[in-house]
């Protein structure tokens, strides 16, 4: 999924197009800009962002940095474009923008980030006591009335996930 279309980035190159760039040349740059953007944020969030409400600052960062690289790669060696140091100071601004996302500074709304172990989604049953008994198979027939002791083991501890009136 791209963050930006060919007719989008052919606004964007406004007058500079005269050089008759393809619509293959602009969907490689593209391409090359997604890449870029994905490798910044792949250490924090799930890529490609598909996040509706973050869909306007990617589709930025994708023309900015797109325009760069079809500008560079445009040029003959040596020459200058005129604006070229807009279009550099742009694509420079683009990259820390995704740095600081990817640091965590700046964060995009709505996007999945990605589970780490500080993370609330990973859980741990650390201290608690098993559902089930764990005992071997030929300790099983020992007591009868297991799943009493059980019950009553974790409702000494506060932690009975057994009906009060039940089993």
């Amino acid at each position: 999924m791209a963050y930006t279309t060919v007719v989008r980035m052919r606004r964007r190159i406004g007058n500079m197009d005269e050089n008759e760039i393809l619509d293959v040349e602009i969907e490689d740059t593209i391409e090359k800009a997604d890449a870029l953007i994905d490798a910044y944020l792949s250490g924090t969030y799930i890529v490609p962002v598909t996040a509706t409400a973050s869909a306007n600052l990617l589709r930025s960062l994708s023309e900015e940095i797109g325009l760069f690289y079809l500008v560079r790669d445009q040029i003959p060696r040596g020459f200058m474009p005129q604006g070229w140091d807009i279009i550099h100071a742009a694509f420079e601004e683009a990259r820390r923008m995704l740095s600081k996302i990817a640091k965590g500074d700046l964060s995009l709304p709505g996007a999945t980030a990605l589970a780490t172990a500080d993370s609330p989604v990973w859980g741990s049953t650390v201290g608690q006591l098993p559902a089930f008994d764990i005992d071997h198979e030929t300790n099983w027939g020992v007591d009868n009335d297991r799943i009493d002791d059980i019950k009553d083991e974790r409702d000494a501890v506060g932690g009975s996930i057994l009906p009060r009136d039940g089993i």
